[in-house]
């Protein structure tokens, strides 16, 4: 229903693209891929992704998602170093 309303309810996209992956893989990943543009930086989004065309056998469209993971994975680690305090 949220979706009719507003079809770029980020919230509802991520909800409905993790319970209709197994049946509608398809339609599911429209909704990620929909979610990557409207937030390209967020990993979380990106690792999700990922991991639903890995699952599909699609590799090689996955592998930027996975990429863009552990680098934002490792700025993240150098930020926090960065923070410590002796």
């Amino acid at each position: 229903r949220v979706l009719e309303q507003d079809s770029v309810q980020k919230e509802a996209l991520f909800y409905r693209s993790l319970l209709t992956f197994q049946k509608k893989p398809k339609s599911s990943l429209k909704d990620i891929d929909l979610l990557v543009r409207l937030m390209p930086t967020n990993p979380e989004i990106r690792y999700l992704r990922g991991q639903m065309l890995s699952e599909r056998g699609e590799f090689e469209r996955s592998f930027s998602d996975i990429h863009f993971v552990i680098q934002s994975l490792q700025t993240n680690q150098r930020q926090f170093r960065g923070r410590q305090t002796s």
